[in-house]
């Protein structure tokens, strides 16, 4: 199983694509296949860097205007065929997605299948409060029709 880990920053995105099943989790022996990150988003000169492991990847500077601009421009590059990920060759070789999502909430404290909903509204929206700066910005990296957890 290849899993898509997003991080959402105050102005950051981070990634890192982990092939992992239960046997490989059993063993603590999960890999990373790619990752990198987009900063400075909001700016004319963000910068980002991707690469697969084993492999130099790419850097640059580029405009993104916002989060969702940088997501898709990681997954412009997944699905570029350049990327070079072992067995990831577009995000149909991704099974899940799970969101590194800051929250302080003493009621969140295990795995969560995420809804729209769980991010926009109920305990987990109400933690928003929280964190302003990144809260409202994971909603961006839920990949429709994929398994998503926080």
């Amino acid at each position: 199983m290849n899993i898509l880990v997003l991080n959402c920053g105050s102005s950051t995105v981070k990634f890192q694509i982990i092939q992992t099943d239960l046997e490989m989790m059993k063993n603590d022996s999960e890999r990373c296949l790619a990752s990198g990150n987009c900063e400075k988003i909001g700016s004319e000169q963000a910068l980002y860097g991707m690469r697969a492991t084993g492999s130099e990847g790419i850097k640059g500077v580029r405009p993104l205007r916002d989060h969702r601009e940088a997501i898709c421009a990681i997954f412009d590059w997944i699905n570029s065929g350049q990327a070079g990920i072992e067995g990831v060759s577009s995000l149909k070789d991704i099974q899940a997605v799970g969101h590194r999502i800051l929250h302080g909430g003493q009621d969140l404290h295990e795995l969560l299948v995420v809804h729209r909903v769980k991010l926009t509204g109920g305990s987990h929206g109400e933690q928003a409060v929280h964190a302003v700066f990144h809260q409202p910005l994971a909603h961006h990296g839920v990949v429709p029709d994929l398994l998503q957890s926080i």
